[in-house]
């Protein structure tokens, strides 16, 4: 079996080149990096040879500094798993820049080199006109044009990486200094290329304008969350509605266990119903984002933000999961793998659960409605989301400046060519994504939701203030009555781990929510639970989540313990204060 490698600059075509090239492949299998992914698969290619594709995080350079490159330069390194073959993927667009790590691979002496030149359907598109086999004999390497889009060049590539390849000295030297490497470089395109003169106008004079950019870029992720929250929430309060139809036709036909029943419908069905619910939001929001880095945008719209985010400890990158963020936690902590750097994508990670997302919006609806007219309601609704934002953007600069001891976070970007989305490519990660979310976070939220059951139904048969999350509830009194909570109000905060939404429902069962159950309460107590709910980490599948994505439980904790302390102290201060000016 051959051992190929995959190697090129980020967005020279690379996993478009695997997927062209493996595309009948038996085996393919990912292997988790930091916040990318190496990809190996076994082929077998028409000419009946057998294969290994690695195909490796993009890099610029063989001095590595993010930790995508650090993946690519340990397996390239690694003396146990010595590639065949290395297979060079070079943009037809941008050969200036790809031959920097072309030339320092070829000086390296790390193999036999084989160059795809790609995306010449789009260099033609630009009138762009290259001498190949000129380029070629200078290298010393092979060289074959493909284009993974229109399928050119892919059987002789195919056929071309099992035949012999001798590698060969290149005319370039070993320069440590890039400015001389890149002279050097300069010197070797020499009637190499030739560009016809584009159009005096670009899209980009408008989309990366300081002031009309970001007019367009509110339009479009406008649009992206009216369509997320237009088409999403209906598929998910669909998928919501058929497991509670399917728990009451179970329940009504085990009603000679009612123990039984109550567990599966519940705990198990109720588990499995919350986790299933966010599968439209994420496949949706992922799809749709998709889009947006298929086409080239996303790079702009990361660059537009990175300046006024970098402020709060975040990179421009964090702009979309930050916004995701108000429809759901889940798939917005998920969406911050395209924050290249470590300490930016902990920081927004972090920080996103402190936005209002829509499984609060039924507590806040039911107090506001209770306690608040319409126009003061509508003030309260405002300040609730501006209060998640400041807190976000608060806690990111503090953790910025005290926790990572950071003073900035540079934004190393290139932007991509304008181009049509490959949907193939896109249903096929949106697939991929949605199917780590199912197998990794749903058994700690299944065995979460069936731990909730087991606290409210237990001791058998005693009523709810007797059971384990009553007792709780009592325990917990002492230190949320200082907040203007009692007991009862102790135990729909615990049930709303298992998810937000259950609060409502919590105080269905205590209360009934008959026309007097406010009256328990004033409108003091109202905004001192409105705030807590606001900033407490109330969200079973978020710490999951941010276990999966941290592999730790450091950070989901530590996240837990400073949210619901800053949750409480806000609390406080405004019960306390609102008590002493007599509300």
């Amino acid at each position: 079996m051959r051992r190929v490698l995959l190697i090129g600059n980020p967005n020279a075509g690379k996993s478009s080149l695997f997927e062209a090239l493996t595309g009948q492949c038996s085996k393919v299998a990912n292997h988790a990096g930091v916040t990318v992914e190496e990809q190996e698969a076994d082929c077998y290619l028409p000419s009946g040879h057998h294969i290994q594709l690695v195909d490796l995080p993009g890099l610029y350079s063989l001095k590595a500094f993010s930790d995508e490159e650090r993946i690519a330069l340990r397996v390239l390194q690694d003396v146990d798993s010595q590639a065949d073959l290395i297979l060079f993927v070079m943009d037809a667009t941008q050969l200036r820049r790809n031959l920097f790590l072309l030339t320092e691979l070829i000086d390296a002496n790390q193999g036999p080199i084989l160059v795809a030149l790609t995306q010449m359907d789009e260099a033609r598109r630009l009138g762009i006109d290259i001498q190949i086999e000129l380029l070629s004999r200078r290298l010393g390497v092979p060289m074959i044009p493909v284009s993974s889009r229109t399928g050119e060049g892919i059987s002789a590539l195919q056929s071309a990486i099992v035949s012999p390849i001798e590698p060969l000295l290149a005319s370039v030297a070993s320069p440590e200094s890039p400015k001389i490497r890149y002279a050097e470089i300069d010197a070797l395109l020499a009637g190499i290329e030739s560009k016809k003169v584009g159009p005096k106008w670009e899209a980009d004079d408008l989309l990366l304008h300081p002031f009309w950019g970001l007019l367009v870029l509110a339009g479009i992720f406008g649009a992206l969350f009216l369509t997320l929250f237009a088409l999403g929430k209906p598929m998910a309060d669909f998928l919501q509605s058929t497991f509670d139809v399917f728990g009451s036709e179970l329940l009504s036909s085990l009603t000679g266990y009612p123990l039984l029943a109550s567990l599966l419908v519940d705990g198990v069905i109720a588990g499995v119903g919350t986790l299933v619910a966010f599968v439209p939001l994420i496949a949706l929001l992922f799809f749709l984002l998709g889009i947006l880095e298929e086409s080239g945008y996303l790079a702009r719209a990361t660059f537009l933000l990175d300046r006024p985010m970098s402020r709060a400890g975040l990179s421009g990158r964090a702009f979309v999961p930050m916004l995701s963020g108000f429809a759901c936690a889940i798939p917005a902590i998920m969406s911050t793998r395209v924050i290249r750097s470590k300490k930016s994508r902990f920081i927004a990670m972090f920080v996103i659960p402190f936005l209002s997302c829509s499984a609060r919006l039924p507590l806040y609806a039911l107090l506001i409605a209770a306690f608040f007219p319409a126009w003061q309601g509508a003030l309260v609704m405002l300040g609730l989301y501006a209060l998640g934002v400041v807190a976000a953007l608060l806690s990111g600069y503090f953790l910025k400046r005290f926790w990572f001891k950071i003073q900035s976070d540079e934004l190393i970007l290139e932007l991509p060519g304008y181009r049509m989305p490959r949907f193939k490519h896109l249903a096929r990660h949106v697939k991929t994504q949605v199917g780590s979310f199912l197998k990794q976070a749903g058994t700690l939220i299944l065995s979460m939701s069936v731990l909730m059951w087991a606290l409210f139904h237990f001791p058998l048969g005693a009523p709810i203030e007797l059971s384990y999350a009553g007792k709780l509830g009592h325990w917990l009194e002492p230190l949320i009555t200082p907040l203007g909570f009692d007991w009862k109000i102790g135990i729909g905060l615990l049930a709303s781990f298992s998810a937000r939404e259950v609060m409502v429902s919590t105080l269905g069962v205590i209360y009934g929510l008959d026309a007097n159950w406010a009256l328990a309460y004033s409108p003091l107590v109202a905004v001192s639970l409105l705030v807590f709910f606001a900033l407490a980490m109330q969200c079973t599948s978020t710490l999951a989540i941010m276990r999966r994505e941290t592999q730790t439980w450091s950070w989901p904790l530590a996240q837990f313990v400073f949210m619901t302390s800053l949750a409480w102290l806000s609390s406080f201060v405004i019960f306390q204060t609102g008590s002493a000016l007599g509300y």
